[in-house]
């Protein structure tokens, strides 16, 4: 009676979880979304050139400003949230 007891108990802790499947896509999400953040960070916005390599980098040594376009599609990568779905139908 107490190993029917301990299994019915431990029954929901273990066959519960995600699968390996879920496991894998949850981790390529996320490591598409770094990837993306890196690529992103690679591309400066502005770029700000001393006139003076000498003196410290204050607003009157300032040559010149250059300002790139930002990527097209702006911060918007078409990636929301990771969202766990479960399309199994409900048993109760």
């Amino acid at each position: 009676m107490k190993k029917l007891f301990l299994l019915l108990l431990l029954l929901p802790l273990v066959a519960c979880g995600p699968t390996k499947n879920a496991l894998i896509a949850e981790q390529s999400y996320y490591q598409a979304k770094v990837d993306m953040a890196r690529k992103a960070s690679a591309m400066p916005l502005m770029e700000i050139l001393a006139g003076d390599k000498e003196k410290p980098m204050v607003f009157y040594n300032v040559a010149s400003i250059r300002v790139f376009q930002p990527p097209q599609g702006g911060m918007s990568d078409g990636l929301t949230q990771y969202q766990q779905r479960d399309y199994s139908t409900p048993w109760i």
